[in-house]
């Protein structure tokens, strides 16, 4: 879901939301929309990209190029594989 756009992430997210809304409670005949936002919202969250933001950056000291990931929850980390966005702390 990292490498998608932005149009393509929206568009999946409102097709399953269609899709899923009946995904209810015990008693409760389908989920409202904002039941549904928040079910996707937190598997979004869970994302390590979401919320952070990722910065190109020159390392002095190895005089190499490092892609660093600024977020709350890695913190900051350089990205050490950019396909699955693997980071050492």
């Amino acid at each position: 879901m990292e490498s998608m756009k932005s149009r393509d992430l929206r568009k999946m997210l409102s097709q399953y939301m269609k899709m899923n809304q009946s995904l209810t409670a015990p008693g409760q005949k389908q989920l409202t929309a904002i039941q549904a936002k928040l079910h996707y919202m937190k598997i979004i969250s869970e994302l390590k990209t979401f919320g952070s933001r990722v910065f190109m950056v020159t390392l002095l000291d190895q005089k190499s190029e490092a892609m660093v990931l600024v977020g709350p929850k890695a913190g900051v980390s350089v990205v050490t594989n950019i396909k699955s966005y693997t980071v050492s702390f």
